[in-house]
C-alpha cells in the first residue's frame, strides 16, 4: 500500500468490496501484494505512428524498408514509466477479478486448477509491459460464444488447440524490425502484426478470457517466447499456436533449441532473485 501514494484508497476499496468473499478477497490481495513490480511505459505520437508502420507487413512478411530505416533505431526505454500500483481503479481490479472466477468455475476443467495456480494463469490482468487497458470483457464476449459453439467436453488442450483454430485467421503477420514494449490486448484483438512475444501475448489474452489457464515462456537468448498450457493432469505443455497442433508429450517450441527458459509470472520472484544477489 505505500507505493500507491494517492492511490490507495482505489486499492482499500477493493479489499472492502471483497471483505465477505474469502477467495476473491485473497485474490485481490494477491494482486495488490505483487503490484509494485508492474508498470507500463507512458504511449506517445512515435509509438503510435509505429504500431500503425506494423499494419504495413504483408502476407510474405516484408516491410517496405522505407519505414524500418525511419524507425528501426526508436527505442521505448527511456520513455517515463507509469506503475500500475498508482493509477489503477478499484473498478478496473473488480471487473477482472469477477470475470476470471467466472471463467474458472464456468469450465469444466477449472476444477483440476488450484487456486495457487488460478493466480497466475487466469487471474492477471497484464502479461508484461503494455498499458492497462479493459480487455477481458470484451476478448470474453467475443471468444467464448466460439469457443462455446464448438466444443462442449473437458480436456482443456482439445480446448486450446481449438482456439488456436480460431486464431488461424486473420493470419499473424510476422515483424521485427520494431523495438516495443507489449503491444497490447486492445492493438492485437484487431492488428495480427509483431513479434513471437506479440504471438503468445494475443494467445495469453484469448485463453485468460475464457478461462484455459495459460502463461508464457522465453528463451531469451534467441528471443523466442511461447506459451503453456495447465494441464488437468497439473503438467505445463509448451504451446506454439501459430505452428500445430499440440498434444500431451509433445516438448517442441519452434525451431529452438533452449537451455535456459524463463517463465513470465505475476508474482514477485524474491527467492529466485536473491539466488542472483547473494
Amino acid at each position: 500500500m505505500e507505493y500507491a501514494d494517492s492511490n490507495k484508497k482505489e486499492l482499500e476499496q477493493v479489499l472492502k468490496h471483497y471483505a465477505n468473499d474469502s477467495l476473491k478477497l485473497e485474490a485481490a490481495k494477491f494482486l495488490i501484494r505483487n503490484m509494485p513490480a508492474h508498470f507500463f511505459y507512458q504511449q506517445g505520437r512515435e509509438m503510435d505512428s509505429i504500431k500503425h508502420v506494423l499494419t504495413f507487413t504483408d502476407s510474405h512478411h516484408y516491410l517496405d524498408p522505407k519505414h524500418i530505416q525511419k524507425w528501426g533505431n526508436y527505442s521505448y526505454v527511456d520513455l517515463p514509466k507509469i506503475h500500475d500500483v498508482q493509477i489503477i481503479t478499484a473498478e478496473y481490479l473488480i471487473e477482472n477479478i469477477d470475470l476470471a472466477f467466472e471463467q474458472w468455475h464456468k469450465r469444466p476443467w477449472g476444477k483440476y486448477l488450484s487456486f495457487h495456480d488460478f493466480c497466475e494463469y487466469l487471474l492477471p490482468y497484464r502479461v508484461g509491459n503494455e498499458p492497462l487497458e479493459n480487455w477481458r470483457k470484451l476478448y470474453s464476449a467475443t471468444f467464448s460464444p466460439l469457443l462455446d459453439s464448438i466444443y462442449t467436453g473437458s480436456d482443456v488442450l482439445e480446448a486450446a488447440n481449438l482456439v488456436r483454430n480460431i486464431l488461424k485467421e486473420p493470419q499473424f503477420r510476422h515483424c521485427t524490425a520494431f523495438s516495443l514494449p507489449n503491444l497490447g490486448a486492445l492493438y492485437l484483438i484487431d492488428n495480427r502484426f509483431g513479434n513471437c512475444r506479440d504471438f503468445a501475448d494475443l494467445f495469453t489474452y484469448v485463453c485468460r478470457s475464457i478461462g484455459i489457464p495459460c502463461m508464457e515462456e522465453t528463451n531469451v537468448r534467441h528471443y523466442h517466447t511461447w506459451n503453456v498450457i495447465k494441464d488437468t493432469t497439473g503438467m505445463d505443455i509448451p504451446f506454439w499456436y501459430n505452428t500445430w497442433t499440440t498434444f500431451r508429450g509433445d516438448t517442441r517450441i519452434g525451431d529452438f533449441r533452449c537451455g535456459k527458459i524463463y517463465r513470465k509470472m505475476y508474482a514477485l520472484q524474491i527467492e529466485e532473485a536473491r539466488k542472483y544477489v547473494d
